[in-house]
């Protein structure tokens, strides 16, 4: 009888760990994503790159964006990142 129970305690061990490990693995994206939304929402270059995109959409031309807007490489970037992004969902 002490088998039998020992045998079915691992077997719900097996089971909940592996529970566990598939629900961290589908979570962890999500956790990125999220973490990715909340870093472009306080970028003022990025938000500005959304917002021209957004513009030129509602124009209908997709000109060059002005990136010489923004003084840094690193705001640079950031604002493509916007642009382009507004530009793939219009």
């Amino acid at each position: 009888m002490m088998n039998t129970y020992k045998k079915s305690s691992l077997a719900v061990a097996a089971a909940a760990l592996s529970v566990t490990t598939s629900w961290a693995m589908l979570s962890a994206p999500k956790i990125e994503h999220r973490a990715a939304v909340i870093l472009h929402a306080n970028n003022a270059a990025y938000r500005d790159g959304l917002y021209q995109a957004r513009m030129d959409a509602a124009d209908g031309s997709r000109s060059t964006p002005s990136v010489g807007r923004w003084s840094t490489d690193k705001d640079r970037s950031a604002f493509l990142e916007g642009y382009r992004e507004g530009i793939s969902k219009h």
